[in-house]
């Protein structure tokens, strides 16, 4: 289909047929709609087109409009009255075909026009990503179903931080999503998911403090009973548990009976002496061992590492030429009943 005004009106006035429908049941409003052609549509309506006619996929010409971004001519159909929630044969509509292809200004108009947010097809989720800021803005705004979880258990916010994408955080958590949602699959909160998906101290900075300004719990377990710190523990992403334990987590919160072990318990598993002294100035206990394996704690348990570790420094002090690193001795021991003093 050409775009000819001029051959358009004369063929009308002729006596065309303005509705004629193709085996396809296309008619010429739907062709020259999905092409953009804002004249012919404007000549086709002027001449009694049907607005709102349908094709063997149900999609009126306002819809061919929307998925192919031709925002002038999908003001106009929806100015002269065609339907902007009109659903296509799978239930689809306009707002879904813009979002989908990412036509800003196409979305835009329909809201504008009336456009319905429809939760079921999850268009939020979707904006964040497509990484479409100026959609998700827009569907925020209109609720948008902001605490809706889709397939995989998260909701907008949490798949925003899945996808390490702060700005779009900040957008929702304005908008009243909820910062402590939980995915409704594994429990786990936005920390956690920070904590498994951002790769880099920067960007996981950024994301923990946009959830820190709306009061996030920083200590919250998932169904396995792990905190945030935990996971960032277990997952050896220590620059996510240094930042973590600078913003407020705190070091003894963990669910014991199902995570099974506590933070300083990892680390010495990972016989890291940094972390472990990291731990121990940022307040973390131990249990006092029973006193029968004070002076021999069982092999292969924290106190057990904790002794070596205090042996290692004693052996230091003793022999100044020693070059032993640094980090062997960063924790100040005797170890007594469970008590480390640094």
């Amino acid at each position: 289909m050409k775009n000819q005004p001029e051959i358009t009106r004369l063929l009308l006035g002729a006596g065309s047929n303005v509705n004629y429908k193709t085996h396809e049941k296309m008619t010429p409003l739907h062709f020259a709609a999905s092409r953009g052609f804002i004249e012919l549509v404007q000549i086709l309506v002027a001449n009694g087109a049907y607005i709102d006619a349908r094709d063997t996929n149900d999609r009126t010409a306002l819809y061919l409009a929307s998925g192919r971004g031709h925002a002038d001519v999908v003001a106009f159909l929806a100015s002269v009255g065609s339907n902007v929630n009109g659903e296509e044969i799978h239930g689809y509509t306009p707002l879904c075909e813009a979002v989908w292809q990412r036509y800003t200004e196409v979305v835009e108009v329909l809201l504008r026009a009336g456009a319905r947010v429809t939760h079921c097809h999850k268009l939020l989720h979707n904006a964040i990503i497509q990484r479409q800021e100026e959609i998700v803005r827009m569907l925020s705004n209109l609720g948008g179903g902001i605490n809706l979880h889709n397939d995989n258990g998260d909701t907008p916010l949490l798949l925003a931080v899945r996808l390490s994408q702060p700005n779009i955080a900040h957008i929702l958590l304005r908008k009243g999503a909820n910062v402590n949602g939980t995915n409704s699959i594994t429990g786990a909160n936005a920390l956690h998911i920070a904590v498994e998906n951002i790769e880099n101290s920067k960007d996981f900075e950024d994301m923990l403090v946009c959830l820190t300004q709306y009061n996030i719990d920083m200590n919250a377990t998932a169904l396995t009973g792990d905190t945030a710190l935990n996971r960032a523990l277990l997952l050896q992403k220590d620059f996510a548990a240094v930042l973590l334990i600078r913003y407020g987590a705190g070091v003894n919160a963990c669910d014991l009976h199902s995570c099974g072990l506590d933070n300083l318990s990892i680390a010495s598993r990972r016989k890291s002496y940094r972390l472990a002294s990291m731990l121990i100035k940022a307040g973390h206990h131990m249990t006092a061992p029973e006193s029968s394996s004070v002076n021999n704690p069982k092999s292969g348990n924290t106190a057990k590492w904790m002794s070596m570790l205090g042996e290692k420094r004693a052996c230091y002090k003793s022999n100044k030429n020693s070059h032993l690193p640094l980090q062997l001795y960063v924790v100040v021991l005797p170890y007594h009943y469970g008590f480390l003093h640094l």
